[in-house]
């Protein structure tokens, strides 16, 4: 360090660290002791933290929301001719070569630095043990607002036991993703761990269909979740479910829909707030609803659903028990029941 950053004063120091590119930052942290120590204590404000565990890559990617818009910075490390992240994840060792310091500047969204994690020391290390030492010094560098996770593994035993755990117990958003899974009876036991163990405020799940994939019979209860294919959870799960906003994207029987409907006007579904579900194909007159309907004077919020026939095809309902008004939207191939807050009377 030819600059003697450490023996200015500390509000010297942290102007010149906030004018510093990030990767410098991790380049320094590495290299010095004391610079290192300095970060714990200074740490930089970022959006999200996120880490990817995918069949050919895993990696950290970390996310600022600037003036000038999203910066994004990618470390990973990825599958080579080696193939150093193929089969079980940490099972591969890594060698230095395979870990070249590179950078790239994209011109189109928002900007993006991607560099693979380096080595050091010239010698084999397994690319889960690179990756958690970069966490180590990565959250002494950063506080982030929210943390991500997304895993997307053939072997998803490998998800009990991530070394992610240790760093935090709550997330924003997990993306849960098996595809043609080696061991499919992990699947059920990896949703209810995601689901006990941990704080998530969104969920995304999707699982390869095979036949011999067991059901997960367990409840649903992380506030938003989207559910993308995966009939390994039944639709008799989803009506028990304990969620506020439920996206469903698969095929399935237009009687489960007028069941959603049939199981909230009975006052089940107590939580719920939006259920939208798409990805089938039917007759709009073959959908009956045997309620008493009328024309929906209210639209939802954009981020919970948008359609342009919303005015046009959205109907109400009302529930006899506590006169709590639902909005049904069908159009043939997509789906949205939206349940208002209830009315309190007004005290005369």
């Amino acid at each position: 360090m030819d600059f003697p950053l450490m023996l200015l004063p500390s509000i010297v120091q942290e102007r010149v660290v906030r004018k510093m590119k990030f990767q410098d930052l991790i380049e320094w942290s590495f290299q010095y002791t004391a610079f290192q120590r300095m970060m714990k204590s200074m740490k930089v404000r970022c959006h999200s933290f996120e880490w990817f565990f995918d069949i050919s890559k895993c990696g950290i990617k970390i996310t600022f929301n600037t003036p000038d818009g999203e910066v994004i910075h990618y470390m990973y490390l990825e599958k080579g001719k080696k193939d150093v992240i193929v089969g079980g994840l940490g099972e591969k060792t890594l060698l230095p070569e395979d870990c070249e310091f590179i950078r790239h500047n994209s011109p189109v969204g928002p900007m993006c630095f991607r560099y693979s994690l380096f080595l050091k020391d010239a010698k084999q290390v397994h690319p889960i043990d690179v990756l958690e030492t970069y966490t180590s010094v990565l959250l002494d560098i950063v506080r982030p607002t929210f943390f991500n996770l997304r895993f997307a593994r053939y072997d998803v035993e490998k998800l009990f036991n991530l070394f992610v755990w240790k760093y935090t117990r709550q997330f924003s958003n997990v993306e849960f993703l098996s595809p043609n899974a080696d061991d499919k009876e992990d699947i059920p036991q990896a949703i209810a761990f995601l689901q006990n163990e941990f704080l998530i405020d969104n969920m995304f799940i999707r699982i390869s269909d095979h036949e011999n994939t067991p059901t997960y019979q367990g409840p649903l209860k992380i506030e938003k979740m989207t559910i993308d294919t995966s009939s390994c959870i039944p639709f008799e799960t989803i009506l028990q479910m304990e969620c506020r906003n439920f996206k469903l994207r698969r095929r399935i029987e237009l009687k489960n829909l007028i069941e959603l409907i049939q199981v909230w006007m009975n006052g089940g579904l107590s939580k719920l707030e939006s259920f939208v579900a798409d990805g089938f194909r039917f007759n709009e007159a073959d959908f009956v609803m045997e309620v008493e309907t009328t024309k929906s004077e209210e639209k939802p919020d954009p981020e919970t659903f948008k359609h342009s026939n919303w005015e046009e095809k959205a109907v109400d309902i009302h529930r006899d028990m506590d006169g709590r008004k639902a909005s049904v939207f069908f159009n043939g191939n997509t789906f949205a029941f939206i349940a208002w807050p209830a009315v309190e009377n007004e005290s005369m």
